[in-house]
């Protein structure tokens, strides 16, 4: 090399260069400072030697550069090292030498490496290169290339580029795209696409990078499928459009446009589809239409007749399943379609006579369907107003209106007997009248609850008014708690001291005649109701329990 060298003319440039090698050929340059601007030159004639001795093939080189008390190195032939790539990354993407003001912050951890390897390489060349060589030029390697990769510090450039790209492409996708526009969206969400693919599964980065990635890959699938729909489109429709095709052009065309539309239904969801979603699918329907229209007259005239019958075929089908009044709206839609495809076979063609003898059979089946259908709307009119009726009697029971119950109950009955038999909702009205029947008979055995209870509330007015205010009550379901006044207690004392005093027998039996009767209408009262009725003093405590008796 040092012969090449004084051969080639850079003798003049003051250089020391050495040579080691193990797995890796390594090549050391100390330039002087003053030909700083010559290591270019320098690096072209380096590699021109290697490549004549065929050495870049046999070995991996790597050639080092004393720049400032520092190695570095030069890109080759355009194609960047690891070291320059974390250059350009980290430090404003110079292409030139690692420049003397970031070297400090970029090189300072791998120098001392480097600068260890050229002192050992100079003092004991045959240990470095039997042992050393080979494992330092692996792990330093693979070091800087894991540290080389994009994203591994603070910032990451790569995906602040490609959601800037992405913003870009989402202000196009706001308004209707031209051919233009769409092939400048798709080259942006590929542009961000491989910006993302560069960021390493060891970066920090690399999640977010993937789900951006996804995200703009299925941008960018779903605009190729509209891309695509919009080319196909313009064809298909330009070619439907000439009147002179033949049965089979128009099918072929009726099959494409429905192809079109089904892919515009795979795709409506997206926002930036929403022109497609929203203004051309009607378009294709109008267009498939026209087609099968124009089909249909082609084939009026032979396929008429096989038409009706295939209709006839299918109404019969139906009509054997059919179990609501929208299925039975279907087989007379049916039936129609049979009559409108007899109505289409002119006089004159062979099958005329025998469509005028079908005709008279569909007319007749279409209105024993039309019939029924009024019918099916009769009995979904009444079970409708028997539903109304039983939504009134369910809130008045809520509200304890019972006698108002009873009668809604009645009128949602009386509506459902009004229900049409051999009709869809005869069967099920049956099983609703029942129900509405055991709530009929709640509703009345709790009105004559709620009857009985407001008697006996009047009895036991009657009772505690017994000259004046006697007593309290409170009814609860089991129980009637009667409590008595205390001047009627007192009054009761007195008269019987009294009467006791004076020997007076004759207000003591009227007192206890009152006392008897007041019993007794009680243990009446407890008999008719079925309640227990516990009678308390002023005080609160109880006196006695009048319960049923057999």
């Amino acid at each position: 090399m040092t012969k090449q060298l004084n051969t080639s003319g850079l003798y003049s440039i003051p250089l020391w260069v050495n040579c080691f090698l193990g797995e890796v050929l390594l090549i050391l340059v100390e330039p002087s400072h003053n030909c700083f601007l010559n290591l270019q030159k320098t690096q072209s004639f380096l590699y021109k030697v290697l490549k004549q001795e065929h050495l870049h093939q046999a070995y991996y080189v790597e050639i080092y550069y004393l720049v400032n008390d520092q190695y570095c190195f030069l890109e080759l032939d355009n194609q960047p090292h690891l070291l320059d790539i974390l250059a350009r990354k980290i430090f404003n993407r110079d292409n030139n030498i690692f420049i003397a003001q970031h070297t400090d912050s970029a090189c300072n951890w791998y120098q001392r490496v480097i600068h260890s390897l050229s002192n050992n390489f100079k003092s004991n060349q045959s240990l470095w290169l039997g042992v050393g060589g080979s494992l330092t030029t692996i792990t330093t390697i693979a070091v800087l290339y894991g540290l080389t990769r994009p994203c591994l510090f603070d910032q990451c450039s790569e995906i602040n580029q490609a959601q800037n790209i992405y913003k870009q492409t989402e202000v196009l996708l706001e308004y209707p795209l031209a051919n233009g526009e769409i092939d400048l969206a798709k080259n942006n969400l590929e542009r961000a696409i491989n910006l993302l693919n560069k960021i390493p599964f060891w970066s920090d980065y690399y999640a977010e990078s993937s789900r951006l990635k996804n995200k703009y890959q299925n941008q960018l699938d779903n605009l190729s499928l509209f891309n695509n729909t919009r080319i196909q489109k313009a064809k298909i429709i330009s070619l439907s459009q000439e009147e002179s095709l033949s049965l089979q052009q128009l099918e072929i065309v009726k099959q494409e446009l429905q192809g079109i539309m089904s892919t515009i239904k795979s795709i409506q969801n997206n926002d930036f589809l929403e022109e497609i979603e929203n203004n051309e699918y009607e378009k294709y329907s109008n267009h498939l239409q026209s087609t099968s229209n124009k089909i249909a007259q082609k084939e009026k005239e032979i396929n008429s007749f096989n038409q009706a019958k295939m209709a006839e075929e299918l109404a019969d089908d139906k009509i054997k399943n059919a179990d609501s009044l929208k299925e039975l709206e279907l087989v007379y839609n049916t039936w129609l379609t049979a009559i409108e495809s007899l109505h289409n076979i002119q006089e004159g063609t062979s099958y005329y006579q025998e469509s005028r003898i079908l005709l008279k059979t569909y007319i007749a089946n279409k209105n024993r369907i039309k019939k029924q259908k009024i019918q099916e709307k009769i009995a979904i009119k009444m079970h409708k107003k028997a539903n109304e009726y039983e939504n009134l009697a369910q809130k008045t029971e809520q509200n304890n209106q019972w006698s108002q119950a009873v009668n809604y109950w009645n009128m949602a009955i009386t509506h459902l007997d009004k229900v049409p038999k051999n009709t869809f909702k005869w069967k099920e009205v049956q099983s609703t009248k029942s129900a509405y029947s055991l709530s009929l008979a709640k509703s009345k055995k709790r009105l004559a609850q709620i009857t009985e209870l407001n008697k006996i509330s009047l009895e036991l007015d009657t009772l505690c008014d017994m000259k004046g205010k006697i007593c309290n009550y409170n009814i609860k379901e089991k129980l009637i708690k009667l409590k008595l006044k205390s001047h009627y207690l007192e009054q009761l004392w007195m008269i019987a001291l009294q009467a006791k005093a004076e020997g007076n027998l004759q207000i003591q039996v009227e007192l206890l005649n009152h006392l008897s009767t007041f019993e007794h209408r009680l243990q009446t009262i407890s008999n008719q109701t079925g309640k227990a009725i516990e009678v308390y003093n002023p005080e609160g405590n109880l006196i006695t329990v009048y319960h049923r008796q057999q």
